[in-house]
């Protein structure tokens, strides 16, 4: 009724390098769980913002353990000609969500 396919990959953090390796060229996946350490995701997260991977079409799944602020660093960021300041990482993660581990949480106190 609402053409909803549900596809699923899983890779190793440490195979995960770049949005290439999370999407394929055929692939259409909209929502991406990120399971990798923030300067690995802040440099996915750039390439997503120049590839177009950001909102309305996708949203992305994070760690909640990351600092407050991980996305900010003192310059741009991104490999090659692929720069990207702190605005436009914070615009892909718009709407983004980020997830803690609800035991954890509960033997924090919150």
């Amino acid at each position: 009724q609402h053409n909803i396919t549900v596809a699923h990959r899983e890779l190793l953090p440490s195979s995960v390098s770049s949005v290439s390796d999370l999407l394929g060229e055929e692939d259409d996946y909209r929502i991406i769980f990120l399971n990798v350490n923030p300067a690995p995701a802040r440099e996915i997260l750039c390439e997503a913002y120049h590839r177009g991977h950001s909102i309305p079409f996708y949203t992305w799944i994070l760690y909640g353990w990351y600092d407050s602020g991980w996305w900010k660093t003192p310059h741009s960021i991104g490999t090659g000609s692929e720069n990207c300041t702190d605005e436009q990482i914070s615009s892909v993660l718009e709407y983004s969500f980020a997830l803690r581990c609800v035991s954890h949480a509960i033997r924090q106190g919150r």
